[in-house]
């Protein structure tokens, strides 16, 4: 999978928006919604020649953040973009599911409240 169509998968395919160009960086943001089953407050993904920024929003306070080659071979080899989400939440997937359960039990706790 090259740069190009995955920068273009994320416009057309996945409605991210492009923030920023900035010195041969390219950033794309998305607010709200669901990604890949996974509840989405903000993501910023950022592109470069070498490496594939993304950050992930958990909370007001909490984000994941990973960075990965393009040229590692499962992203490389890939004929999907979603190839990079499910690793990158098969990596960060205990991270934001303790986060997700801890929202939960707020919700939850806010509604017994009322």
């Amino acid at each position: 999978m090259t740069r190009v169509y995955f920068e273009n998968w994320l416009i057309t395919g996945m409605g991210f928006k492009e923030h920023e160009e900035e010195e041969h960086i390219r950033s794309f943001t998305l607010n709200g919604g669901t990604l890949c089953g996974h509840e989405n407050i903000f993501m910023e993904i950022c592109t470069t020649v070498h490496f594939l920024h993304i950050s992930f929003q958990l909370d007001k306070k909490h984000w994941v953040f990973w960075k990965v080659r393009w040229g590692k071979r499962s992203i490389s080899r890939s004929e999907h973009p979603n190839v990079v989400f499910n690793e990158f939440f098969r990596e960060n997937g205990k991270i934001i599911e303790r986060y997700e359960l801890y929202r939960a039990q707020k919700n939850t706790s806010k509604i017994i409240e009322q």
